[in-house]
């Protein structure tokens, strides 16, 4: 992933969540799914968490700039398999 598409994933994510300040839930599900199916990223809302997925391993993102990788543990990828049902 370059970082012209960090910029462009960090910008969506800011205007999801401008989007669900102002309740705008359809804005929501849209940029939701354009993240997924463009960079197969789950988002946690619960956690206020970002994640790239690919095979065993993540790209983490918090809004923070502070990324990081971290291998997906077998609890990481049934939540996500669960979720994406």
């Amino acid at each position: 992933m370059s970082e012209d598409d960090l910029v462009t994933i960090g910008e969506m994510i800011e205007k999801r969540f401008e989007a669900k300040l102002k309740k705008n839930f359809e804005v929501t599900d849209e940029i939701k799914a354009t993240l997924h199916g463009t960079y197969n990223i789950f988002i946690d809302d619960k956690n206020r968490q970002w994640q790239v997925l690919c095979d065993v391993y993540v790209q983490v993102g918090m809004g923070t700039g502070e990324e990081e990788v971290q291998k997906l543990t077998v609890e990481d990828e049934e939540r996500v398999n669960e979720t994406q049902r």
